[in-house]
C-alpha cells in the first residue's frame, strides 16, 4: 500500500493559507479590542478618577502643610465668634408674643419718622416655623405718602429694634402723583 500526500492536501499547507492567516489575524485583534473594552477601559476610566481624587486631596495636605496651625486655629475660633455674635444679634431681636404691642408701637413710630401716613395695621395669626423655636408673625400695613418717604420707610425697617422683614409690597398711584398708596405685608420672628 503505497499511500501519496499531495502537497496541496496536507494540513499545514491548510494552516498557512492566506485566508485562514488573515481570519486568525483578525479573530486575534478581535480578541484584543474587545478585551481593552471590556477589561482595560474601564479600569482606565477608574484610574483616571482616582488620580482626580489623589490629586484633591493633596492639593488639600499641601495647604494644610503650608498653614500654621496656631494660625488655623485663631482664624477658626475668629469664625466661631463671629457666627456667636451674629446668634447674639438673632436672638435679640425676637420678640415674645406677649410683646406684640411694641413691634405695633415701633412699626408706628417708624411710619412717622418716615413721613407716611398710617391707614392701619393689623397683626395676623403667627405661620410658618423658622429654625424649629420660631415663627413668623405677618403684619399687613396701608400707608400712604412719597415714594421718597417709602424708601426712607424701607431704609429705616433694617434699623429697627424688632425683626421687620418684607415679605410683599404693592404700590397703588393715587389720584394725586404727589402720594401713593402702599399695601406692604412685613413679618416678625416671635417665640
Amino acid at each position: 500500500m503505497n499511500i501519496n500526500f499531495d502537497n496541496n492536501t496536507g494540513l499545514m499547507h491548510n494552516i498557512f493559507k492566506p485566508v485562514w492567516l488573515i481570519t486568525a489575524i483578525f479573530i486575534y485583534s478581535a480578541t484584543i479590542t474587545l478585551s481593552n473594552l471590556i477589561l482595560i477601559k474601564p479600569q482606565l476610566k477608574q484610574y483616571k478618577l482616582l488620580e482626580a481624587k489623589k490629586n484633591e486631596l493633596d492639593e488639600v495636605f499641601e495647604n494644610v502643610q503650608v498653614r500654621n496651625v496656631d494660625e488655623t486655629i485663631k482664624f477658626l475660633e475668629s469664625e466661631i465668634d463671629f457666627y456667636k455674635n451674629e446668634q447674639k444679634i438673632f436672638k435679640s431681636k425676637i420678640l415674645n408674643r406677649q410683646n406684640i404691642s411694641f413691634v405695633l408701637g415701633e412699626l408706628t413710630r417708624i411710619v412717622n419718622t418716615s413721613g407716611l401716613s398710617l391707614n392701619y395695621i393689623d397683626p395676623l395669626p403667627a405661620s410658618s416655623n423658622i429654625l424649629k423655636d420660631y415663627q413668623k408673625l405677618p403684619i399687613t400695613l396701608r400707608i400712604s405718602g412719597t415714594y421718597k418717604d417709602f424708601l426712607t420707610f424701607l431704609k429705616a425697617l433694617d434699623s429697627a429694634e424688632y425683626w421687620l422683614l418684607i415679605d410683599s409690597y404693592n404700590i397703588s398711584n393715587t389720584k394725586t402723583l404727589s402720594k401713593n398708596s402702599y399695601t406692604v405685608n412685613i413679618y416678625t420672628i416671635v417665640e
